[in-house]
């Protein structure tokens, strides 16, 4: 059975402060009612009490005592002396107190609260320096009172016993040492209680029977100390010394018929004596040979034991010191471990934030947009509808791109208000947005689109005067809880360019009609539809960035082919792809088709020569020697693209020829071109392709991707595939990256590259060469 820890030892710091709190307290009353039998008394007090405190806390938590010492004596002293606080002595009050057990520390090396020795004399290092400093004070303090005149202020042997309480008190008596000596024992309490109460009786009665003659009460002193140990004259002392100035003694007090120097010296002698004969005893009983020493490990306590003993014990000593010493580094290195922690925590939390708002707009970022809807996450339906700023480039060009920046926050206060409580918005581009609303009937969902088409028409921003406004075209389809998201997209995206086409400020919704005639315009292909969109230019290489899957910064780039039919549909390569490859047309389309590869690769060059670019080849061009040198031979006069072209050979090729393409892609390689296996996973013979085939690069097929973060199956050959590409020495590059959480396990995994919606769509090259420009990529 579970036990459930006490309330206490669930808030042990607060206990902690709370019981220092109270001391302190306990002590600035105690002192406010003997300052007027005797002013000083309250600085030896309160150097005793700070002493103690600050033995028993550990140094690595001085900082927050000192503290908290510091606020409570000034909270009290103000309270209870309002008028009559002397700062400057109460700053000398902590000071002191310091300076004492930071020496009492420092010599036994006793860092942690559970180190106490019990040795008496630990204290005595500080005695000389935080007496002078406390004297010195004491000094200045009553100078002052004698008006700064030193013909009024004399300097005498009883001025000196007046205020030499603070050494007798604080450091030759055993006040302090008891407080810790308890502590070190758990504050128990003593035994033999009637011997205990006859040595407190004792005590009493021959202070206050003799209280100019101490030599009785030494004897009697050393006796206890023998019989009960050094508590026997710790706490009558205390009391006692507690007790002096409200015990009347001759119409006076006690306190004032006492030597308080004597008093101090008996207590302290007589605990060494008494110490000294405990132990000779010892010794003489157990047969021992003794003699007293001076320890080499504490050169400031004696102890009577064999030297053989004492070498032993001092050798036992340092390994203990070793020990804490190495405790106290390991506690430093824990807490410096648990505020890196906190401290990463807090910038996780602040990234995350970061990374799901845009800061440009303030609406969700795009890698929230993909994160919250990607497959097998939605909880709902939803209506995604791609909005895209129409002519906006030319803002950005016309009045810079602090104009757009502005432009862009107009729209986004646009789609915040209108989503609100219905969906969510996000950037997902440049000037392209997309409103994933709340599933609603078909005709609610036009209704809206056209409504938010209107409210950002009359969004605009002064600029010289001149009010700038831009128009949007919106294309609208459904996602349906278990649709697939990157379809429903690229069906928008389909949408939102139909609108474009139409004339902009349109809004094109995906529906049945729509669906079935753009399925019908694309299976009814025919080699003539191809060649005549070849001569009309409706080809256009798209580009989609390649990003580093730490940092999210572009590394790369893979060009992407889609045909912009007239009726405003896009056709994606894998409706076309079969008649491209055919004898009669894939002349003249791979002839369109690196006509735009060059250009493309030159372009990223300029802006980083460190980018590379990848485009699609198929087994007709790889098998043919004449096709390859005919590519070679156009950039023989370009040496900015050695190195910086990716030739991507797609798994489901099938190479008749295998000699002949080994041959040629070797023959590219030493040009400069780097080939890729590109959908990795979609076909068996996956391993024969890695190890026939030198590659270098292997692109992971977005099937294993899409459940990465749920199946293990998936993850244990992403994993085996890294492990793979350490040993034949090639760079793998994950594709389908949809989501954070695929991000991340594939980082873990060890997959460096990654491509994919979640860092950003397939755009025109003029989109993604300004989002380099602006830093955004």
């Amino acid at each position: 059975m579970e036990t459930k820890e006490s309330f206490v030892a669930r808030n042990t710091q607060f206990w902690a402060y709370l019981a220092l709190f109270v001391v302190v307290s306990l002590m600035n009353v105690y002192g406010a009612i003997v300052h007027h039998f005797q002013p000083s008394l309250h600085f030896t007090w309160a150097v005793v009490c700070f002493v103690a405190i600050l033995y028993i806390a550990p140094i690595s938590q001085w900082k927050i005592v000192v503290a908290a010492i510091v606020l409570s004596h000034a909270f009290w002293l103000a309270l209870l002396q309002p008028n009559h606080v002397d700062w400057p002595m109460a700053a000398i009050e902590v000071g002191t107190s310091l300076l004492i057990a930071f020496y009492a520390k420092y010599f036994n090396n006793n860092w942690q609260p559970s180190d106490f020795n019990s040795k008496m004399l630990a204290y005595l290092p500080a005695a000389a320096p935080s007496y002078l400093i406390y004297f010195m004070c004491v000094f200045l303090n009553d100078w002052e009172a004698y008006s700064l005149s030193w013909s009024s202020f004399e300097f005498t042997l009883d001025y000196f016993f007046q205020h030499a309480h603070f050494l007798e008190f604080s450091i030759a008596t055993g006040l302090t040492f008891h407080i810790l000596h308890w502590n070190s024992q758990g504050l128990k309490r003593p035994t033999q209680i009637p011997l205990f109460l006859l040595a407190c009786l004792t005590h009493f009665t021959f202070l206050y029977v003799w209280p100019h003659n101490l030599l009785l009460l030494s004897i009697t002193m050393v006796v206890w100390v023998y019989i009960l140990g050094i508590e026997a004259i710790a706490i009558p002392s205390l009391l006692c010394a507690l007790a002096l100035p409200f015990i009347p003694y001759q119409s006076t007090t006690l306190l004032d018929h006492i030597s308080q120097l004597s008093y101090g010296m008996a207590i302290l002698l007589s605990g060494f004596l008494g110490l000294i004969l405990k132990y000779f005893v010892e010794s003489v009983e157990n047969g021992e040979p003794y003699q007293v020493l001076i320890s080499r490990m504490n050169p400031l306590s004696f102890l009577i034991r064999p030297l053989e003993v004492d070498t032993l014990k001092s050798q036992l000593q340092e390994k203990n010191q070793q020990i804490r010493q190495a405790y106290s580094d390991l506690e430093k290195s824990n807490i410096d471990l648990k505020a890196l922690a906190e401290s990463l925590e807090i910038q996780t939390q602040t990234y995350k934030k970061m990374a799901e708002v845009d800061q440009v707009t303030g609406l969700k970022s795009r890698h929230y947009f993909y994160n919250f809807l990607s497959d097998g996450v939605r909880e709902r339906p939803f209506w995604l509808m791609l909005i895209d700023l129409d002519n906006f480039k030319s803002i950005n060009d016309t009045y810079g791109h602090d104009a757009g920046d502005k432009m862009l926050l107009e729209c986004g206060k646009v789609l915040e208000q209108a989503v609100m409580h219905k969906g969510f918005a996000a950037r997902v581009g440049g000037e392209e947005f997309c409103v994933a609303l709340y599933w609603v009937s078909v005709a609610e969902a036009r209704t809206f689109a056209d409504n938010l088409r209107r409210s950002l028409r009359r969004a605009f921003i002064t600029k010289a005067g001149v009010n700038i406004s831009r128009t949007a075209s919106i294309g609208v389809a459904e996602l349906r809880q278990h649709a697939r998201l990157e379809d429903v997209i690229s069906l928008a995206d389909e949408a939102l360019y139909a609108s474009k086409s139409k004339g902009k400020d349109l809004t094109t919704l995906a529906d049945t009609a729509f669906i079935i005639k753009s399925h019908n315009n694309q299976n009814n292909l025919t080699v003539e539809d191809l060649l005549a969109g070849i001569k009309a230019q409706e080809f256009q290489l798209y580009i989609q960035p390649i990003c580093d899957n730490a940092t999210g910064k572009a590394t790369g780039f893979e060009g992407l082919m889609r045909w912009h039919r007239p009726d405003g549909s896009i056709v994606f390569p894998g409706r076309f792809l079969e008649l491209a490859v055919s004898p009669a047309v894939y002349p003249k389309f791979l002839d369109f088709y690196t006509s735009q590869v060059i250009p493309i690769a030159i372009a990223l060059a300029k802006k980083n020569p460190n980018y590379y670019f990848s485009f699609n080849t198929e087994a007709t061009f790889i098998q043919s020697s004449q096709l390859v040198e005919k590519f070679i031979s156009k950039l023989s006069g370009l040496p900015m693209l050695h190195g910086n072209l990716v030739l991507e050979l797609p798994e489901k090729t099938a190479i008749l020829n295998p000699k002949t393409a080994l041959k040629n892609i070797m023959l590219l390689q030493e040009n400069g071109i780097k080939i890729a296996l590109d959908d990795f996973g979609m076909e068996h013979s996956n391993m024969d392709r890695i190890r026939d085939i030198p590659a270098d690069i292997v692109k992971i097929d977005r099937s294993f991707i899409s459940k990465i973060d749920q199946n293990p199956r998936s993850l244990a050959i992403v994993n085996a595939l890294v492990s793979m590409a350490k040993q034949l020495d090639f760079l793998i590059i994950a594709e389908g990256i949809e989501t954070q959480a695929q991000a991340i396990t594939l980082a873990a995994s060890g997959v460096s590259r990654a491509q994919g919606y979640y860092y950003g769509h397939p755009k025109p090259v003029d989109y993604w060469l300004e989002q380099i420009q602006i830093g955004h990529i």
